[in-house]
């Protein structure tokens, strides 16, 4: 198959970068110029060298030429190739008819490929291929690059050949046999290479078909070299299944037993058994894994397995067997009592062999042994089957089953209860025995050291200890049995009751109990207190007011979860408390309003602490006098905790003592905020909230303004002013903001070109126009005389000469002025008009 790079990179890797394994490509490039080829080296590709055959051949001659030198006419399977075969026949001008080795001369329509390559591109040119006189099986190439069919032997033409350097084979899939099988192994024919093919595989042998019987798994490798070198290998895989492990164990080769046959047998990891077949020699059959088969006669016999695979492999084995004469089982013992061992004795017997293993059954589901002589006990009372098996040194093995007793033992109980330390421990022996037997005698062990303590049927005791006791109960019956009972006895730890208080002012919220009694083990469930005159309380820290001040003696009494009770009195002392007051300088004000509070408290023992609240919570303050500055509107309590030398403390709170009105919202607009002096009238919007009364300051000299909400100001001169806007409410609290205006000078001067003193009102006197700080102002008539004169900004031309009208006429004026400390001299003329 082509296998198609660009020329691009052949030509940077050279004329042998696509060489492949083992092709002489100066060999090939020998035979097709000797046969009259010229190559196309601008197409070659790893797997393909193209040659352009000048002669004028038949499509069909055309190919049988290039399979004489072992290649094909080109089969193109991209739009490169075949932009670079039709570009390399240009550029060598190669034109006429030229074949290419598409066809379908075998069935008309299905093109195909003389070297066998797939069909993956085709570049028919426009309403082609049309079989035209329904003979057209072959192909040619354009030298633009589109294809066209015509009659393969009605035309003669030139062609190229492509000489494929990848030749392509297929060898037999891989495969398993049986240990010892002998199979075939083939290599199909090679495509895509220069025939003829030898093909050699790497055992040796040498041709498409082999014949091999491996005995492992191997893997045959076979290569095929074309005529011109180019060799590919593949490999095929036999895989050899493991030989079968044919085996068997038996057991119970005995007479009269029934023998067991287990396969033993396996295969290797890819493949399985699925048939086993017994012969047993004498005249029986059997399949299976496990098989059991009783012979009636002692004697030698021979035991054939038989064994196949899911594979189709088989193999078998024969081994020979002995049948033997078993032992004779038997034992002695005598009955006994739950709990005490009783020995078990063999004493079986045999006929030539010697026993050699025991196997003891005691017949309580769960007592086995392995010796000859067994001390076994059992638990309850009851009949046994007890069954020995014995084996000899032959393998072959016998069975015995006898019954044992075990007489009734007695079952011991006591009763007790459970208490404090303190209390004595009552144990009362219950305990049973069927008749005719009877309980005949008792040995208690209270204190867990092993020793008896008493040998009576009842026991009083005394534990000093709070703890848990294993008692042990052992009770003896007429019939020999004995019989031992444990129970746990508990001696519940006393509590220690405590408690304790803290610092008691009268009237100070009562007196707090701090509840500090504990118990070793469980919990106290009860607490009673007892504060005299009939008052109490069952609180596990209760607080209790005391009606005077003085000593009062307090009793506690606890009792745990088990019923252990303690108690405890101490004395409790009730002190006085102090007489919290204060006073302020003021009530109500405006944010931010700062106030002086005095202590005003008193006690008799001295007060050492002050805790203050004035806005949120206590800790604002811990000084005696303090002074609080309040920052936002609102009603405030006020309270003071004080407290004497002795701890007692006293609360005084003064709800909605502290008025602090709301502020006003000073705002305001103004427009514009930059202007110049021609135009310095200011706008002012006031946006205020909770505005009485306000106060406008121009920043200007001009005095406050009392009375306009919204004012109208007129600056006389340019500067940056800041104006302030102060605001007061109903409660006389203030607020204030700032903005700044600018009004910018103006340096131009002007002198109109014509007015009109004519009575009418306008334009009736002639002024130089500006913000002037000096000016001299002159008029001449026509004939250069000076009519009017004036150093005052104020002053202008009427229009009059020496009382009288100027007649109309074009005027010259002169201006000479300072303005924001410049000089300018200007000159013009003026029209004037009656």
């Amino acid at each position: 198959m082509n296998r198609f790079v660009t020329p691009i990179l052949f030509s940077i890797l050279g004329s042998f970068a696509y060489a492949q394994q083992g092709c002489n490509l100066n060999a090939i490039r020998t035979a097709f110029t000797n046969a009259g080829c010229t190559e196309l080296v601008s197409c070659q590709t790893g797997c393909s060298m193209y040659f352009y055959n000048p002669q004028s051949l038949s499509g069909v001659a055309a190919q049988q030429f290039a399979e004489n030198l072992g290649a094909n006419l080109t089969s193109i399977q991209s739009v490169t190739e075949n932009n670079c075969i039709s570009t390399a026949l240009n550029s060598n001008n190669f034109g006429g008819i030229i074949w290419i080795g598409f066809t379908d001369e075998n069935s008309e329509g299905n093109f195909y490929w003389y070297d066998g390559a797939p069909v993956n591109y085709t570049n028919w040119a426009s309403g082609e291929p049309n079989n035209a006189g329904n003979d057209e099986d072959c192909t040619q190439i354009y030298p633009g690059g589109g294809w066209n069919d015509l009659p393969c032997n009605g035309s003669v033409s030139k062609s190229v050949i492509e000489v494929s350097l990848c030749p392509e084979i297929s060898v037999s899939n891989d495969t398993t046999i049986c240990h010892g099988t002998t199979l075939n192994l083939s290599c199909s024919g090679a495509l895509l290479g220069s025939a003829p093919y030898t093909y050699v595989w790497s055992n040796g042998q040498t041709g498409q078909t082999i014949t091999v019987s491996p005995t492992d798994t191997t893997t045959y490798t076979v290569t095929v070299t074309d005529r011109y070198g180019c060799f590919v290998t593949d490999a095929v895989t036999v895989n050899v299944l493991e030989a079968i492990d044919v085996s068997f164990i038996s057991d119970d080769l005995c007479n009269n037993e029934v023998a067991q046959f287990s396969s033993t047998s396996s295969v290797g990891l890819h493949d399985a058994i699925n048939g086993l077949f017994w012969d047993f020699g004498d005249g029986v059959n059997d399949v299976g894994g496990v098989v059991h088969h009783q012979y009636a006669v002692d004697g030698t016999y021979i035991v054939t397995l038989g064994v196949s695979t899911n594979m189709g492999c088989r193999d078998s084995i024969e081994q020979q067997i002995t049948i033997n004469t078993a032992p004779s089982a038997h034992f002695n013992f005598n009955d006994g009592c739950p709990n005490t061992l009783i020995t078990f004795n063999d004493n079986s017997t045999t006929n030539s062999s010697v026993v050699t293993s025991w196997e003891w059954d005691f017949g309580d589901n769960s007592g086995i042994g392995g010796s000859s002589i067994e001390n076994y006990s059992y638990a309850t009372t009851g009949i046994y089957g007890v069954q020995l098996i014995v084996e000899d040194d032959l393998g072959c093995r016998d069975t015995s089953v006898q019954n044992v007793e075990i007489f009734e033992e007695p079952q011991p109980a006591f009763n007790f209860f459970n208490g404090c330390v303190y209390d004595e421990a009552n144990l009362t022996d219950v305990s049973l025995m069927t008749a005719p037997d009877s309980i005949s005698s008792w040995s208690w062990d209270v204190d867990e050291d092993g020793v008896e303590d008493y040998s009576t049927s009842t026991v009083v005791h005394q534990y000093g200890v709070a703890g848990e006791y294993d008692i042990v109960l052992t009770v003896g019956a007429s019939n020999g049995c004995e019989n031992s009972l444990t129970q746990t006895i508990t001696r519940y730890p006393a509590p220690q009751a405590n408690f304790s208080t803290d610092v008691t002012c009268i009237n100070g919220g009562g007196a707090r109990f701090m509840n500090t009694s504990t118990v070793s083990t469980g919990s106290i469930v009860l607490n009673n207190w007892d504060f005299g005159g009939g008052n109490g309380s069952t609180q596990e820290s209760p607080n209790y007011i005391f009606p005077s001040i003085g000593s009062f003696p307090v009793l506690l009494e606890v009792v745990s979860n088990h019923g252990c009770v303690d108690s405890v009195i101490q004395n409790v002392n009730v002190l006085p408390k102090p007489s919290a007051g204060f006073i302020q300088d003021t009530t109500q004000g405006c944010p931010i309003m700062c106030i002086t509070f005095s202590d005003t408290s008193n006690d008799s023992g001295g007060i050492v602490e002050w805790n203050w609240k004035f806005e949120n919570d206590y800790g604002e303050s811990n000084e005696q006098n303090p002074a609080y500055c309040y920052a936002s509107s609102g009603i405030y309590d006020v309270g003071l905790i004080v407290t004497n030398v002795e701890g007692c403390m006293d609360t005084l709170e003064n709800n909605g003592l502290i008025t602090i009105h709301a502020t006003p919202v000073s705002d305001f607009m103004v427009s514009p905020t930059s202007t110049d002096v021609q135009n310095a009238t200011v706008n002012f919007t006031n946006n205020s909230i909770d505005a009485a009364a306000w106060r406008w300051d121009f920043d200007d000299g001009s005095g406050y303004n009392y009375s306009d909400y919204n004012p109208i100001h007129l600056y006389s001169d340019s500067g940056h002013y800041e104006i302030e806007l102060i605001v007061y409410n109903a409660n006389l609290c203030t607020d204030t903001s700032y903005q700044i205006v600018e009004i910018l000078p103006v340096d131009d001067i002007f002198v109109p070109n014509a007015f009109s003193p004519n009575g009418d009102g306008i334009n009736e006197v002639l002024y130089v126009r500006g913000f002037i700080d000096a000016i001299s102002f002159t008029i001449f008539d026509r004939l250069g005389k000076k009519v009017f004169v004036s150093d005052n900004i104020k002053d202008g031309w009427d229009g009059m000469i020496n009382g009288k009208d100027a007649l109309e006429g074009v005027y010259t004026w002169y201006v000479k002025a300072e303005i924001n400390g410049k000089t300018y001299k200007l000159k013009g003329d003026v029209t004037l008009i009656r």
